[in-house]
């Protein structure tokens, strides 16, 4: 708070184990009362076909409900329903996640091609809410992955040079950090994305 920054309230998406219906999501609004908002992770494809459609309803009663929460959804690829969330004003942020490193506890699976990060971007530009969506890179870690590689700022930071001219509606860029041991080498990385942000979007208030 102090740093001008904010905690949101961690919430299930369409990754729900055992949801039967929209007042999950409904009653997690209601819950967020004493926080700036919630933070849906994730939307992702869910074997329950309705999952989709109970998340929508639920955020939707709980933003006419309690109108200033703030609402952001960790997407893999965003989809219609998402996006009209997201140009009705119920959705406020949509955060596609491009995961191209992962800690190697994941597994080598764990990550995806540039390319395919690229494309999801290249989708929530084509359903039209290229500025309510930021891209995420990660994981943020001084781990190396399960090939063996460090994660590479210098590519990172080109990387997010290219999101930068190919998707210029976008407001800035996040990074998911891996719950990894703190080191001085994690804080260095972590340093660096920090510079990436404030170098390429940078604080329009100073």
């Amino acid at each position: 708070t102090a740093t001008g920054r904010a905690a949101l309230r961690w919430v299930y998406g369409t990754n729900h184990p055992d949801a039967d219906g929209p007042d999950y999501w409904q009653r997690e609004c209601e819950l967020a009362k004493d926080w700036p908002g919630i933070a849906v992770d994730e939307w992702i494809p869910s074997p329950v076909k309705e999952t989709e459609a109970w998340v929508a309803e639920g955020l939707t009663a709980g933003r006419k409900k309690h109108p200033d929460t703030f609402i952001a959804v960790w997407v893999t690829d965003p989809t219609p329903t998402l996006a009209r969330l997201a140009k009705a004003g119920v959705v406020d942020l949509v955060i596609v996640q491009g995961y191209t490193h992962a800690a190697p506890r994941y597994g080598k699976h764990a990550t995806l091609h540039w390319t395919t990060a690229l494309k999801r971007c290249e989708m929530a530009k084509e359903l039209g809410i290229e500025a309510k969506s930021i891209f995420s890179f990660g994981h943020i870690t001084a781990d190396k992955n399960a090939a063996g590689e460090t994660l590479d700022v210098e590519q990172l930071a080109e990387r997010a040079e290219e999101i930068k001219e190919k998707f210029p509606d976008m407001p800035g860029v996040a990074f998911f950090e891996d719950d990894s041991d703190d080191s001085p080498e994690l804080r260095q990385i972590v340093q660096a994305c920090d510079e990436v942000s404030r170098k390429l979007w940078p604080d329009p208030s100073g």
